[in-house]
C-alpha cells in the first residue's frame, strides 16, 4: 500500500473538483472593526487593508474596550486556558455565573455553556434525540451543518421538511403515530439567506402533533427581544435551544436547553 500516494491522489482530486481550501491570511484591527490587513501568499511584506464582511462578530462587540479589559483581568486572574475538562479539574466560577445568567435571559431554569456553537448542537441534539425511544427527528432542509451533524450522531431516522414550509411539516408530523417521539430542529434567523423561520407556527404545530421543538438561536441573539434575547423571546414563545454570535459583555457564550412547547410566554 502507498500511503503517501493515496494522500497525493486525495488532494489532487480536491485540487481539480475546486474544493482545495486555503485561508486568508489577516491582520485583524480590534479598533477599526470590521477592516483588517490581508497579507497574500508571497506577498506577505505588502499588506492590503480590506473590509472583512463575514465575520460572526455581528456587533463588533470583539473589539469592545470593555470587553477586552474584562478578558485581560480574567486572565490575569486566573491563567490563561481552562486548566482541564469540568470532568477533571472542575469548572471555573466565573463560567458557572456566566451559566445563571443566559438561563435568566432565556428564562430556563439552567444553561450550559460549551466550547463553541457548534458542538453545542452536535451534543445537544444528539443526546436529546437519542435518549427519546424511536425518535424520529424533523430537520429544515437549511440547517447549519453543526445541526446536521447532531442529526447524524443520535442515530435516530429523520425526515427533511422544506425550508420554513409548514404546511409540509404538518404533512410529515401527521403521518407519525401521535405518541411517536418526534423533534422538529430549526433556527430561528438563518444567516446564509437571512429569512426568519415562522417560529409561532411551527410550536402549534409541535402542540398539536405531540412532538418537541429545538431551536438555535445563533444569529437572533443579542439583536432581538426585549432584553436581547433572540426571536423567541421577542415573540412571546418559549423556546429550545438559544445560541449567541452577537456577544455582549457578561454573556458571550452558546447555550442550549429543551422544553416541550408551550403557546404561554417565557417568564422572566
Amino acid at each position: 500500500m502507498d500511503y503517501q500516494r493515496s494522500f497525493e491522489d486525495a488532494i489532487s482530486r480536491l485540487r481539480a473538483e475546486g474544493r482545495y481550501r486555503t485561508f486568508a491570511n489577516l491582520e485583524r484591527d480590534a479598533r477599526r472593526f470590521p477592516m483588517a490587513r490581508w497579507r497574500p501568499a508571497g506577498r506577505e511584506d505588502r499588506p492590503r487593508e480590506v473590509t472583512v464582511w463575514c465575520s460572526n462578530d455581528y456587533l463588533g462587540m470583539g473589539g469592545c474596550p470593555e470587553v477586552i479589559e474584562a478578558a485581560v483581568s480574567a486572565a490575569r486572574a486566573h491563567g490563561a486556558g481552562a486548566g482541564g475538562t469540568r470532568n477533571i479539574s472542575g469548572t471555573h466560577n466565573p463560567i458557572v455565573e456566566l451559566e445563571a445568567e443566559l438561563a435568566d435571559l432565556h428564562g430556563k431554569k439552567a444553561a450550559l455553556a460549551f466550547t463553541s456553537g457548534w458542538i453545542s448542537n452536535l451534543a445537544a441534539i444528539s443526546t436529546i434525540a437519542s435518549l427519546l425511544p424511536n425518535c424520529l427527528i424533523l430537520s429544515d432542509a437549511l440547517n447549519h451543518n453543526s445541526m446536521i451533524e447532531g442529526v447524524k450522531r443520535s442515530g435516530c431516522e429523520k425526515k427533511l421538511w422544506r425550508h420554513n414550509d409548514v404546511a409540509h411539516l404538518e404533512e410529515l408530523l401527521a403521518a407519525e403515530p401521535v405518541d411517536r417521539a418526534k423533534l422538529i430542529v430549526f433556527e430561528s434567523l438563518y444567516s446564509m439567506d437571512g429569512d426568519f423561520a415562522p417560529i409561532g407556527d411551527v410550536v402549534a404545530l409541535a402542540e398539536r402533533y405531540n412532538a418537541l421543538t429545538y431551536i438555535d438561536e445563533v444569529h437572533a441573539v443579542g439583536l432581538y427581544g426585549p432584553r436581547g434575547g433572540g426571536l423567541a423571546s421577542a415573540k412571546g414563545w418559549l423556546r429550545a435551544s438559544t445560541s449567541s454570535k452577537a456577544r455582549s459583555p457578561r454573556a458571550s457564550a452558546r447555550s442550549a436547553a429543551t422544553s416541550r412547547p408551550t403557546r404561554r410566554s417565557s417568564t422572566r
